[in-house]
């Protein structure tokens, strides 16, 4: 996962609200995503492995490129989370422990998924192994179109980032006209898609660049009637979408949540309710 602060490909300041959420530190007894290494019997027999020929494993660990590993883990964890009994299961086999694969540490990986989703924390909202992002309606949902409907889809926003990869996303309560518009012209559901509200799935996000004239194709790539400068354009494409959106509330720019946001019932208020 790349930096979060810096500067943008386009040479454009990047501002990333998500330096202001520290997510907590972890401490060597919390579960940890690791790597295995051929010979290290050491690490193998402090660890589960999760990598093929497991249950566990994603197929994101054969990728080569960024891209489609982010694009593979969105289906992964979107999936995982519609599964009440393979959720149960990850709580029972791996919660407590550190989890392996032949990954370098430093890449996404489903390890990370598997962590959050199998001990999740009372607050999904003070951190954990994903990002996320707050977008207005209907964008949220529309970023989140399968590729054969739409492999790409752009939106506008006044604040950028240097972030490329996977995000959760979660809808907020403001409503975008203009994003309506475009849906309405590249001839979808526009009321469908402006009801879905909390946490909707995830999508990987590719490029973000200073808006130009013609930099992206119409509709999604159409102007604002608001003319503003500094505004940018994020794009999108491999989006996941949940089968049921999750309640949730939004909060400003990138922010560190953990996985199980994407969970439909919280285990720890599930059983804080027996």
């Amino acid at each position: 996962m790349s930096s979060r602060r810096g500067l943008t490909r386009h040479g454009a300041p990047s501002f990333s609200p998500a330096a202001r959420w520290v997510a907590p530190q972890l401490t060597p007894l919390d579960p940890q995503p690791v790597q295995h290494i051929p010979g290290d019997g050491g690490n193998e027999a402090t660890s589960i492995s999760v990598a093929a020929p497991s249950r566990w494993d994603s197929g994101a660990c054969h990728c080569t490129s960024p891209q489609r590993r982010a694009a593979v883990l969105a289906e992964y964890a979107v999936r995982l989370a519609g599964r009440p009994d393979l959720l149960d299961a990850a709580r029972h086999e791996l919660a407590g422990h550190n989890l392996a694969c032949g990954c370098a540490p430093e890449l996404p990986c489903h390890r990370a998924i598997l962590i959050d989703y199998a001990q999740p924390p009372a607050d999904p909202y003070r951190g954990g192994h994903a990002l996320a992002v707050t977008l207005p309606r209907p964008w949220a949902s529309l970023i989140l179109l399968p590729d054969h409907l739409s492999p790409t889809v752009v939106h506008t926003r006044s604040w950028c980032t240097d972030h490329r990869g996977l995000l959760c996303v979660v809808a907020s309560h403001t409503l975008d006209d203009h994003a309506v518009s475009s849906a309405a012209a590249a001839g979808f559901d526009t009321a469908w898609h402006t009801r879905q509200r909390g946490w909707l799935g995830a999508a990987v996000l590719v490029d973000v660049h200073p808006i130009t004239g013609g930099c992206c194709e119409p509709p999604w790539g159409q102007q604002p009637r608001t003319h503003r400068r500094g505004l940018y354009h994020w794009v999108w494409q491999h989006g996941a979408r949940l089968a049921r959106p999750v309640a949730g509330h939004g909060f400003l720019g990138l922010r560190p949540v953990d996985w199980s946001v994407l969970i439909r019932t919280h285990p720890r208020a599930k059983a804080a309710r027996r």
